[in-house]
Parts: C-alpha cells; structure tokens; sequence
C-alpha cells in the first residue's frame, strides 16, 4: 500500500535530523505503517531538547503548554504537529501523568514507558535524506512490537499492573484497541487490567467517555464486551452481571452497524427507565448531541407501535425516521441475539420499517408542518387566536392521519369550516 504523509511530517523529520539531531516518527502510525494501514496522525519523537525544539522552528508558530513534559506543538503548513524529546517518566502519582519526567537521547528508554508493545516502536528518519521512503527494516522494536503486531497481540510493555496503575486509562484503550484492530488481549495483560478495573474510578470521566465511544465504533465491540463486561461495570453500572443476557448484549451489539451511538444506546437498554440512562450520561460528561440521540433512540424504542400505517404515523411525530430506523434496528438486533420479543416480532419489526420508508419516500402527511393549511389560514376563517388554533390543527392532522381526509388544502379548509360553525 502506497502511504500518503503530509508534507509538514517530512519537512519537520527533515529540519530535526539537519540539525544534527535524531528524529522519529513514534507510536501508532508506525504501527499502522507496518499493518498496511494509513496512519491518521503522525507523532514525532526526538533527543532535541525542548528549548531545541523551539530553536529549529523559531520561525514557525509554536505551543509551548507542553514544555514540563517535553512536547511542543509545532504548526507547519497549517498542519499541528506534536513533537515530543525521548524522555524516562517519574512516579505517576495523579494517575494520569508522570510528576516529573528526565529527559534522554536513548529511544529504546522513551519506548519503554509506553503503553502497548504494539505502539512502542519507532522509525527513525534517515540522516541527510529528503524523500526517504517508510522501511520496515529501520524500526526499531526492543520490545516485540511486530511479533505482537502479527499475532494481533495486544501486551503491556512491561509489567501490566505497572502500566495500569501509572494511567488507569490503558485498560479502556487494550479493550478498545481489542475492538477496532480486532486483537485479542495477551493473558497477563487481561488479568492484571480485570484485578485492577476498580482503578477506572479515578479516571475523569471525559476520558472514559471518549475511549468507551471509541471501543464502541470498533468491528469487534461485541466479542470484547462478552468479554470484559465485568471490567466495563466499573463505568457502566447499568450493565447486566448474567451471562447469558451478556451474551445476548454483545450479540446485539455485533448485529449493529459501526455506530457508537446506537451501540450505546443498546449498552444502556437494561437501565430501561429514561431518567436513570440520562444521569449515567451526564456522569460521564457525555456530549449534548449523543445524549439528546441516545435518550430518542430510548424513547422510541419504548413506543415501538405495531405496523398500522396511521399508529405509524402518529408515532413518527415525536420519532424522526432517521431515529425511528435505527429504534427498529436496534430492536431486530436485539431479538436475532436471542432476546424474547416485547411486544413486536421479527416479522412485524420488518413491516414497521418498511412502512417507515414508505412513508418517508412519498413524503407523506404526518406533522404538523406537513399540513397543506397553516394557522394563518385557520385565523382567516375566524378561528380565534390563541390553544384553538392548535387544537383545530390538530383535528385536521388527525384526520389525515387516519384517512378520513385527503391533504389538500381546499379539503381541510372545508372541514375546518364546518368545525368552526359545529363549535363556534
């Protein structure tokens, strides 16, 4: 597969290694690199000292926040690029960054503070080149990074219960590594992050909350949470602890396309009551359009009606389709992994989604907008202004709805008028 950088990682790697220093591309983009995969983001590591960091690119925009821990932002064609010295970390006291870090020219020691075996490699950028072309030969890996890599491994680098406890987030990202690469845990890794899951305590929930959307997005979701569920608890209490209702979550969760939010909200269902799912939301800092999402999608599934075009079209008010499919969606899945049925059958699940695009497609009458007539024209009949004009319209939706008059605007002024002189 022919990669694709962004000439800002070149020109950088380039300026770093003229300088006299080494420069390499570190992490997950190596990773990806060997995989075949296009990186998404480059991290760049090096033995140039910040304030050398902040000499080479003096005429470039730089952010300085990330001085203590030895990273600078560099802004390169537009292009933000994080560019890290090779550092030895301290003590781990907050459970999220070192309390101090030593700086170091060995890369091998900058590796070993990282987090899995598989992102603990590096590239060095070949001295005096400009074009140098990615060269699996030149990674350098002290800690078997490759070897994890085809045997879709995913390991600590050294002792697990150390990695964990220095950042408690390491046991979300192995789950969701596990999930979008499709790896399965190494056993000592598994066991340390399942003894020490209680540590998820301590991690702000804004982090928990964006690698839980993350392992949710990810192909093997299912199988990694069948897997883990004891571990996901710890963040999500609503969680069944049965196996076999596990197996059947998880099942669910397969049978749904790619979409973290809706395998959130299917993760959420055993919570059932709205009030309680929105509070876990809040809890972890959850974004304001995934839970306005999440809690329709709870609300429509809630009120899944049976496939009766006019009971369909009611419910459709307060369920937009897009929302509305993917309720029925859920609801299939749920039932093929084994789930009993509710109220509708597979068979009737089917019709009510076919009955939804019908209704979309011929853009059929079913709000209030929809309605040929507006307020306006119901005011100029002599509807007085105010709640009757509302419940006027309301009786002519109704009445379009369930077939007794067609949506054309001559018709509902007609029936409007007799109402008028019916109920004056």
């Amino acid at each position: 597969m022919a990669h694709t950088w962004p000439q800002a990682v070149r020109t950088a790697l380039i300026r770093l290694t003229d300088a006299g220093f080494t420069a390499c591309l570190v992490g997950g983009c190596v990773r990806d690199l060997l995989s075949g995969r296009q990186p998404n983001d480059f991290d760049l590591a090096s033995d140039a000292r910040p304030e050398q960091v902040l000499d080479v690119f003096r005429d470039q925009t730089v952010v300085k926040t990330g001085l203590q821990h030895g990273t600078v932002l560099v802004v390169l064609d537009h292009v933000p690029l994080e560019i890290t010295t090779f550092r030895v970390d301290g003590r781990y006291t907050d459970r999220r960054r070192p309390d101090s870090v030593r700086f170091t020219r060995q890369v091998t020691a900058d590796l070993s503070r990282r987090d899995f075996t598989i992102n603990a490699m590096a590239w060095p950028w070949p001295q005096g080149q400009t074009r140098a072309c990615f060269d699996p030969a030149d990674v350098i890996d002290p800690f078997g990074g490759r070897t994890d890599l085809e045997q879709r491994l995913i390991r600590c680098v050294g002792q697990p219960e150390q990695r964990f406890d220095e950042d408690a987030l390491r046991i979300l990202r192995a789950l969701r590594f596990a999930s979008v690469l499709g790896f399965q845990i190494e056993a000592q890794t598994a066991a340390a992050l399942r003894r020490q899951a209680d540590l998820l305590q301590h991690v702000a929930r804004e982090r928990v909350f964006h690698e839980l959307m993350l392992l949710l997005g990810g192909r093997n979701a299912g199988p990694v949470v069948a897997a883990f569920a004891a571990v996901l608890h710890v963040i999500l209490p609503v969680l069944p602890s049965e196996a076999d209702r596990i197996g059947q979550l998880a099942g669910t969760l397969a049978r749904l396309p790619g979409q973290a939010v809706v395998r959130l909200a299917a993760l959420l269902q055993p919570a059932q009551d709205p009030d309680r799912i929105d509070a876990l939301l809040t809890s972890l800092r959850c974004d304001r359009a995934t839970r306005a999402r999440v809690l329709s999608l709870t609300d429509c599934r809630s009120r899944l009606p049976e496939p009766d075009l006019p009971a369909v079209k009611h419910w459709l008010r307060r369920c937009p389709p897009d929302i509305a499919r993917e309720a029925v969606r859920l609801e299939q899945a749920a039932l093929q992994a084994g789930r009993e049925p509710d109220r509708l059958n597979l068979a009737q699940l089917t019709a009510l989604d076919r009955q939804i695009g019908q209704i979309t497609a011929q853009d059929a009458c079913y709000r209030l907008p929809d309605l040929a007539v507006s307020g306006a024209d119901l005011l100029q009949l002599g509807c007085r202004p105010g709640p009757a004009v509302g419940r006027l319209l309301e009786h002519l939706l109704d009445a379009v709805i369930a077939g007794r008059l067609a949506n054309r605007k001559e018709d509902l002024l007609r029936e409007a008028k007799n109402e008028l002189e019916a109920h004056p």
